[in-house]
């Protein structure tokens, strides 16, 4: 799907078509590259010794529901490599793109869930990150945000999980 994927960078995102190979570059390295990680880090347990010289065997587990909210400006690479990541570590994810672009999220859901992703593990948010995002980060079902942006947007982000009551 890479001339369709390039295009939607190009239209939506106003990329250049070098940017738009770039971004689909990109996201696929992501998708390589968290499958790997997943493989060796979560595929058995560890053996580890803590600082205090005892042994222990680690096993990682996924936490719940992740919120991934992922820029206008690497509206592929970072929506989809936020994604990824928390999908490979056994998370379900709620993905909220920039509302700038939307459509190249919502075509690369589709093309994840064409690849075999199962529909619950996924679910597509668009819309306003003042309205949805502040609803989402507020939640206290809501184990884990992803988060690349602002400073400013990470810090309002940072104020409504600390202000969550959770364990």
């Amino acid at each position: 799907n890479l001339a369709e994927l390039v295009a939607l960078c190009h239209k939506e995102a106003g990329k250049t078509i070098h940017d738009s190979l770039d971004e689909v570059r990109e996201a696929v390295d992501f998708c390589r590259y968290y499958a790997m990680q997943a493989t060796e880090n979560f595929s058995v347990a560890k053996n580890q010794v803590r600082f205090d010289g005892i042994a222990q065997q680690v096993t990682r587990q996924g936490q719940g529901v992740f919120v991934c909210i992922s820029p206008w400006n690497f509206p592929l690479a970072i929506f989809l490599g936020q994604v990824a990541a928390a999908l490979v570590a056994g998370n379900t994810v709620i993905a909220k793109p920039a509302e700038q672009t939307s459509l190249i999220a919502a075509r690369t859901m589709e093309l994840m869930l064409e690849a075999g992703l199962p529909k619950e593990a996924v679910h597509l948010l668009p819309g306003g990150g003042a309205a949805i995002g502040s609803l989402l980060t507020a939640d206290e079902r809501i184990a884990g945000v992803v988060f690349t942006g602002s400073t400013e947007t990470a810090q309002v982000i940072n104020r409504a999980l600390a202000k969550r009551d959770t364990k």
